[in-house]
């Protein structure tokens, strides 16, 4: 492995450390700034949920995509 691999894990890392750690020593409530923790295990626990979610999104994605292409033919 190389150096340019190697340090932006060793950094994305630390950073995570420091968010976890800031988190917990000034005691900020998770709906203001959830833990990295926290973050990960909402995303195990709810990972059936995030499917349908992702179809919404898509579906209104391709709903203002066809929107974005038809609107200059109104105008």
């Amino acid at each position: 492995m190389t150096a340019r691999f190697i340090a932006p894990v060793v950094m994305g890392l630390v950073m995570l450390v420091l968010w976890e750690a800031v988190v917990r020593l000034a005691e900020i409530p998770p709906y203001v700034l959830p833990s990295p923790l926290v973050v990960a295990r909402t995303v195990v626990t709810d990972w059936g949920n995030s499917f349908s979610i992702k179809r919404v999104g898509k579906i209104n994605e391709l709903i203002q995509l066809i929107r974005n292409f038809t609107m200059p033919i109104y105008i």
